[in-house]
């Protein structure tokens, strides 16, 4: 759980724009990487996110999503799922 409690924080500072700029593009990847791991309220903040992207926001943010979770090395993070 820790992994998916790591994205789900670095979902509210993209969100929040603390020490980065707001970015709900990068806000509702990381959530989505979060809530795919298993995160409990990750979804709802993804769902919240996506209400402000426009149709080719949430495209962009749903590639990054997939991006990030295939960047992971191999079998880093199975035995969170």
């Amino acid at each position: 759980q820790g992994i998916a409690d790591a994205y789900f924080a670095l979902g509210q500072i993209y969100h929040r724009g603390v020490a980065v700029p707001a970015d709900a593009i990068q806000a509702f990847a990381v959530f989505d990487v979060a809530a795919q791991l298993g995160h409990s309220v990750s979804g709802d903040w993804r769902g919240m996110v996506s209400n402000a992207l426009s149709q080719e926001q949430l495209v962009k943010a749903q590639k990054l999503a997939a991006e990030l979770l295939a960047r992971r090395p191999a079998g880093a993070l199975d035995k969170l799922r």
